[in-house]
């Protein structure tokens, strides 16, 4: 299994965020890659483009505010993932909005894990940072994280 984790600010309240980042049924609108989200109680069903096909799994959503910081925290409950886990954590700044999105996935093919996460990891991390710009109406910076976008090679943290 694979850490991804990207670290984003905006400038965007960050409960107004939360409030967004917990309507998934909006997220194939903001990221091309989510195909359709669809939404009942704390269960939510995904399907994400990934190389011609799509990958489906379904996921149990826990949101939690404690004091202003907000966490969105997910884990399969079935799907095409051996095990996929993580959380959006919202934290009010100065300025606007500390995001920080963290997968942790794995793959179900054991021997092409090393070459299949990859992948997996940059369009998970593609499409959070579509989602948060499409969330906050606004530009993404990428503090950390970022070099797994660009990076054909890049390895998990």
């Amino acid at each position: 299994m694979a850490t991804y984790t990207i670290e984003m600010a905006v400038r965007h309240r960050a409960a107004d965020l939360y409030a967004a980042l917990r309507d998934y049924e909006r997220f194939p609108g903001w990221a091309e890659d989510v195909a359709a989200v669809a939404v009942e109680g704390d269960t939510s069903r995904w399907a994400v483009r990934f190389r011609g096909g799509l990958i489906r799994w379904t996921q149990h959503d826990r949101a939690e505010e404690a004091a202003d910081t907000f966490r969105i925290g997910f884990e399969q409950t079935e799907g095409d993932f051996a095990a996929f886990s993580g959380a959006w954590t919202i934290e009010p700044t100065s300025t606007g909005s500390l995001v920080t999105y963290r997968a942790d996935a794995g793959t179900s093919v054991a021997n092409l894990a090393r070459a299949i996460e990859p992948l997996v990891g940059r369009v998970l991390l593609r499409s959070a940072v579509a989602v948060v710009a499409g969330a906050a109406a606004g530009p993404v910076e990428v503090l950390a994280g970022g070099r797994l976008l660009d990076d054909q090679s890049f390895a998990p943290a």
